[in-house]
């Protein structure tokens, strides 16, 4: 039935996100929470996090947040001995012109539920 499938709300999202990549309960996730920046993820960690997000309401995220998350561990290697202010200031290697949020990342998430034939064509490919 297709009323059966509702939108998850930020919180919800956000508390997969907190599981996924194994955060401190209290640690604050809000709409503008950086993946890379706040949430210190590393590359494992942050592919567990998408893994966990399309797994649990069956979707196939963007390849270009796979991309996004593919790089980061290039991006840490070559900026792990600067400090956050001069990675900020000096950052080319960094694509943070979009930087993703966890609030971006709700919105891509919604985006594939609002295309997801699922509820319709379970079980056929």
């Amino acid at each position: 039935r297709g009323d059966a499938m509702k939108f998850p709300s930020f919180e919800e999202l956000a508390e997969l996100v907190r599981v996924s990549a194994r955060l401190k309960r209290n640690e604050r996730i809000d709409p503008d929470t950086h993946l890379l920046r706040d949430l210190k993820l590393n590359e494992k960690t942050a592919m567990d996090v998408l893994t966990a997000i399309e797994r649990h309401y069956e979707i196939r995220l963007s390849p270009e947040i796979h991309n996004y998350v593919r790089d980061i561990g290039s991006i840490q290697c070559e900026d792990a001995i600067e400090s956050p202010v001069i990675q900020s200031l000096f950052a080319s290697s960094i694509p943070e012109d979009h930087p993703w949020t966890v609030g971006r990342l709700y919105r891509a998430v919604l985006e594939q539920l609002s295309k997801s034939p699922t509820m319709q064509f379970l079980g056929r490919e």
